[in-house]
This record gives structure tokens, sequence and C-alpha cells, in this order.
């Protein structure tokens, strides 16, 4: 049985790495989006359109969080079907 410490630090570091660079995305790319039209409609779409990318950015962390996890748990879960990605050939005919 191998140890879960090495993939766990990995899944972590991953998780990590994401959120730092989700935090980076919206700070730098989604925050200073200047207002889109002139006036309070204009701050309010740009409020809209600011919280709709916000929200759709977190909704990928949380699937690539999701997967990562699954991955995880099934590489745990499940050991043998990675070494069973190697078949027998088939014996020849007579």
């Amino acid at each position: 049985m191998t140890s879960t410490l090495p993939s766990l630090m990995l899944v972590v570091t991953a998780a990590w790495l994401l959120i730092m660079a989700g935090s980076l995305i919206i700070f730098r790319g989604i925050v200073p989006i200047p207002d889109l039209f002139g006036g309070s409609g204009g701050a309010i779409a740009t409020s809209v359109v600011k919280t709709i990318l916000a929200v759709a950015l977190v909704l990928l962390w949380a699937w690539i969080l999701v997967k990562l996890r699954d991955a995880y748990v099934r590489r745990k879960l499940f050991p043998e079907t990675r070494s069973e990605t190697v078949r027998a050939s088939p014996e020849p005919p007579l």
C-alpha cells in the first residue's frame, strides 16, 4: 500500500494555487473594470457584469476542486484499476 500523503499534498497545493490565481483574477481583472455607461445605469450594469464574472469564476473553481477530489478518492479507493490497463495479448491461432 502506498502512502497517501504525497498525493494529498498535491491536491492541497493545487487547491491553494487555484485560490491564489482566482484572487489575482478578481482583484487584477474584474475589480478594475470601468463603468460601462455614464450615470447610475452604467454603475448598475457594471456591478451586474462584475458579479456575473465573479460568480462564474467561483463556479469554475468549485468544479475544478470537485474533479480534483473525485480523482483523489477514485485513486485511493480503486488502485487496482490503474494496474489493469496493460492487457495480455491474445494467443495466436494454431
